[in-house]
Order: C-alpha cells, then sequence, then structure tokens
C-alpha cells in the first residue's frame, strides 16, 4: 500500500493542522526509523517504522507487527470498495462542492450523512490495534520517543547540545508516563491528548532551557509572515 493510501486514512480522521497530525507521525522521522523502513515491506509506512523502532521491535515480534498492518490494509482497501466506501467518496465530492457554493444547509445535511461512515472507516484504523499489541514497556518507549522528538523537533533550529537533550527528556518523560495512565492507546492511537502537554513543554523549554542567543536563532529561523494577496 503506498503512502498516499495510509495518508488517506490519516486524514479522514484527523485533520488539525501541522501539530495535531497523527500525534506519533513525525514529519521527520529517525535515521533508525528509515533504516527500518527500507528492511521491510512497501506497506510500512514510515509512520509505522518509527514505532517499531521505538519499541524496539525485532525478529518475530517485527513479523507479527507487519502481519497486523498487512491484514488492516486488506480491511481498509475491502471497505473502500465496499458500498459505503464508494458513497463516502461521493459525499466527500458533495460536500466539497456545497462549501465552496456556500450552502450552509446542504453542508450540514452531508456532514450528518457523513458522520456515521467516518466512524465506520475509523474502526478500520489499524493504528490502535498495533499500538495497544505492544507491551506496557514498549507503550511507554513509543510515547516517551513521540512527545521528545516533537518537542526536540520545534526548537531544533537553535541548535540543541547534549546537555539541553538531557533537559528537554527530564520534562518529556514524567508528561508521556502521565499520559499513558489515563489514556490507552487503542483509544487514542493519535495520541491527540498529548498535544496540550508538547506545547507546554516547548513553551518552557524555549523560555527557561534556551539560552538568550538561542531563542533569538529561532526566532530568526522562522519564516516572516506574509499578509495574503488582497481578494485572497
Amino acid at each position: 500500500m503506498t503512502f498516499a493510501k495510509w495518508t488517506w486514512l490519516i486524514a479522514a480522521a484527523v485533520s488539525v493542522g501541522r501539530v495535531s497530525a497523527t500525534f506519533a507521525e513525525d514529519a521527520a522521522p529517525s535515521v533508525a526509523a528509515k533504516e527500518v523502513a527500507a528492511d521491510i515491506e512497501a506497506e510500512m509506512t514510515s509512520s509505522y517504522a518509527q514505532i517499531a523502532t521505538d519499541a524496539g521491535l525485532k525478529d518475530a515480534e517485527l513479523a507479527a507487527f507487519k502481519s497486523q498492518i498487512n491484514e488492516g490494509n486488506k480491511k481498509l482497501e475491502a471497505w473502500k470498495d465496499s458500498e459505503n466506501g464508494k458513497k463516502l467518496v461521493d459525499l466527500r465530492k458533495q460536500l466539497a462542492a456545497a462549501s465552496k457554493a456556500n450552502d450552509a444547509e446542504k453542508v450540514k445535511a452531508l456532514r450528518d450523512e457523513i458522520a456515521p461512515l467516518n466512524k465506520e472507516m475509523a474502526a478500520l484504523r489499524t493504528r490502535g490495534v498495533v499500538l495497544a499489541s505492544l507491551t506496557p514497556v514498549q507503550q511507554t518507549a513509543v510515547v516517551r520517543a513521540g512527545l521528545y522528538r516533537r518537542v526536540s523537533n520545534s526548537v531544533e533550529d537553535a541548535g540543541i547540545t547534549p546537555e539541553q537533550a538531557a533537559q528537554i527528556k527530564a520534562l518529556t518523560d514524567p508528561k508521556a508516563d502521565e499520559y499513558l495512565k489515563a489514556h490507552p492507546l487503542d483509544k487514542d492511537p493519535g495520541m491527540m491528548s498529548l498535544i496540550g502537554a508538547q506545547s507546554a513543554i516547548t513553551k518552557k523549554v524555549k523560555a527557561e532551557i534556551l539560552t538568550a542567543e538561542q531563542q533569538e536563532k529561532l526566532k530568526s529561523a522562522k519564516p516572516p509572515a506574509t499578509k495574503p494577496a488582497k481578494g485572497e
């Protein structure tokens, strides 16, 4: 299955911007994850390869992990070819047209009709299944690595030192552990409930861990905001 097909599923379930895209699916997978992805079947996207890497899956565990993903692919493809799957595609096209036409009444009606189909499709998502199949130790490793990576990626342009990296990890690990106690991964496979912690920790890192020079460097690394052209 291609990356685009996996993205179709993810985008259908979550569409709330860069930060809140499926939490553990990092924009920049680690080198280790890329190496794992290169060594497994094409169906394994960088997102799943990152999970496998963070969890330390090898041999039989990795084979079982891949099998779960492949089985999920088959079920999703079958659903997309079903009457409801095709209906969802058509309704989404109608919704796009209604939105473009500013037909609020039709938009609401279409969204109401689409909602149960989205829910039906979301139930086929493999991510929650594979995360729930990990041992508690592996789940902890995945969530800790994901939160740390998200925070560190947000300040990487500042040039983080090894000592600062350790300080960041000292902040993210406890929050990751706290999250896991209250949020079973099969219920929150996108780890969306960690977004607040991510934002709070990132703010703290910028204010208390980065030096003044690094803070300025981070600010200068951001592209200047531009106003949209008139009429856009």
